[in-house]
Formats: C-alpha cells, structure tokens, sequence
C-alpha cells in the first residue's frame, strides 16, 4: 500500500523513545533516562541532568514497552529503573538501589526477588 509506513527500523537500533507530553512528544535517548516515577496517571521520566519529563501515559504503559526489551526494570508500584544506571544495590531497610547521581529509590518486597535475579545475570 503507499499510504502504509514502511518499518525500516528496528527499536533496538534506534536507542531513541518518543515520550508522549500534554503538549505533544518529546524523543529521548534511552541511555539518558535515569528512572520512571508514577505520578497519578502520568509518568516523570526523570533524564541525566535531573531534567525532568512529564509524561501523558501511565507507568503501566512504560512497563509494558520495556519488559524483557530493554534493561529497565520495574523495582516497585511507582518506579521503573534503567539498570544501565544502577551502581548499587542496598539490603537493608527492606532494599534500594543507588543510581548513578546517588539517589536511593526503594524496592519493593513483591519486586525484591525478580530484581536481585536480574542482578544475579549481571554477574560476571
């Protein structure tokens, strides 16, 4: 058909996602995102530079999009976190992680034991 979009990329080529805004959409290297923060019914996507997008879809959305594809993970209710940008995982106090800017964001019990089996995968 000549009105049909050709697919000629591949999502994992590109390493670009566009975010859906209130105003529009914004594209994002994905290598650029820290972690996802639900807020109600948008999502912050919270970049390097701790710029700050808000996002018109759900975390659900996201969650979707990114499981099993990418390497964010999805550490409890309100976060999803790009592994990429973990330096470290904290056991106590029921668990964190420590990303890169050194911000601590919670796991949650439900999600402890698939993250720390993703982790274990990293290990070399």
């Amino acid at each position: 058909m000549k009105n049909e979009v050709p697919k000629i990329f591949n999502k994992h080529n590109l390493n670009i996602i566009s975010i859906s805004t209130l105003e529009g959409f914004k594209l994002v290297q994905l290598d650029s995102i820290l972690y996802m923060l639900a807020e109600n019914c948008y999502t912050t996507i919270v970049l390097e530079g701790n710029v700050k997008i808000m996002s018109s879809k759900n975390l659900g959305y996201y969650d979707r999009i990114f499981f099993g594809e990418f390497a964010f993970v999805r550490i409890h209710h309100s976060i999803i976190v790009n592994l990429l940008k973990v330096s470290s995982f904290i056991r106590t106090g029921g668990g964190q992680v420590v990303i890169a800017t050194e911000k601590k964001l919670p796991v949650s019990r439900a999600r402890k034991s698939f993250l720390l089996s993703v982790l274990k995968q990293l290990n070399i």
